[in-house]
């Protein structure tokens, strides 16, 4: 079960999100920031682009979306990195130089154990993915959680588009804190209330997760 935790309200009680397709159907109480209907890019456009990237992102609202999915690590060095999986995804992902990545060899790149300075020169666009005939090629990269809502926020400002929702999803579990693959719920929802605080969206973003911890840590810590 996924639970998605609407941070306009942290004293309401956890919701259930259904995360099948790319748009999603979800009532709101009226507000400014909060649409009747969302359409939700799953990791951006993932069929139409390189997935959590910020060209996946851009295109996500070009095609109509309102709110947009992210994944969630915290790197060696304390970064929130968007990424889907705990390590380098062989699938498509190559070196910098574009030479391929053995399968064998994935585990020795697991973002929570590496700088993002070395995670960055990771090409994350240019292979091509079977899963995803239509994906766009480009070389791209894997981007911090405050660079993509900068990139976001200028996109839809120059647009005149209203300012688009992020769900961010933070990839712990109790598996992942005995594998060293992620920072725990304390220290994960700190470091993106870090990031988020310091950028003007108001209350465009939820916090979402498989694993209910980080949403309690929110419910405790964060003034609703």
């Amino acid at each position: 079960m996924k639970y998605t935790l609407p941070l306009l309200s942290v004293t309401s009680i956890v919701a259930t999100i259904v995360l099948l397709s790319c748009k999603t159907t979800h009532k709101m109480a009226s507000s400014d920031q909060f649409p009747a209907f969302y359409k939700e890019g799953h990791r951006g456009t993932r069929g139409l682009m390189p997935e959590n990237t910020i060209p996946a992102m851009i295109k996500a609202i070009e095609v109509g979306a309102n709110f947009i999915e992210v994944d969630i690590y915290i790197t060696k060095d304390k970064q929130v990195l968007i990424a889907h999986d705990p390590m380098v995804n062989v699938n498509h992902s190559l070196y910098g130089d574009g030479t391929e990545i053995a399968k064998a060899d994935a585990r020795k790149y697991v973002w929570r154990q590496m700088n993002y300075a070395d995670i960055r020169k990771f090409d994350v666009g240019s292979k091509p993915y079977n899963g995803w005939p239509q994906q766009q090629k480009l070389k791209t990269y894997m981007p911090l959680l405050g660079e993509l809502i900068d990139s976001v926020e200028a996109f839809t400002t120059a647009r005149k588009i209203p300012g688009v929702i992020y769900n961010i999803e933070v990839k712990t579990s109790p598996q992942y804190d005995s594998l060293g693959y992620n920072a725990g719920p304390e220290e994960m929802i700190k470091a993106v209330m870090d990031v988020v605080n310091s950028k003007s969206i108001g209350k465009r973003f939820y916090i979402q997760s498989f694993d209910v911890r980080p949403l309690q840590e929110v419910h405790k810590n964060i003034p609703g």
